[in-house]
């Protein structure tokens, strides 16, 4: 009964970060105004959804439900993004495996950086403002 309602807070979690991504992207659509700082919120909740994967897999052991969630990709964003490398595990099929540590430090890194993160709508991706 309590792994249900942790599966359900998790699914909700998702779907509420879903949500919030979506209204702030039809908002950039929609308005012209202003838009360096929806640009900037999208970017933020682009990197805040990725990491939010790796703290499911930290700190609630949900691999093999992170799995179907793109742990990968996830891992893959935040160490282009941060150039903070995730633990490896090798073993019969080499993969990913962020620890506590490495989500402290990409939190700690977005903490510092988050208002260099912008979003290019040319390239529908995350970038770093320069310094």
């Amino acid at each position: 009964m309590l792994l249900n309602v942790h599966k359900n807070f998790l699914i909700m979690k998702k779907i509420t970060i879903l949500l919030l991504f979506l209204s702030i992207s039809c908002s950039c659509i929609k308005k012209n105004t202003n838009k360096s700082f929806n640009d900037l919120n999208k970017a933020q909740i682009v990197y805040l959804y990725n990491l939010n994967i790796i703290y499911d897999f930290v700190y609630y052991d949900t691999w093999k439900d992170t799995e179907n969630r793109s742990l990968e990709p996830a891992v893959f964003f935040l160490e282009n993004i941060t150039n903070i490398k995730s633990n490896f595990r090798k073993n019969m099929s080499e993969m990913y495996w962020p620890t506590i540590v490495n989500y402290n430090e990409w939190k700690n890194w977005y903490l510092k950086n988050k208002e260099r993160l912008i979003w290019d709508e040319k390239e529908k991706k995350v970038k770093i403002k320069k310094q």
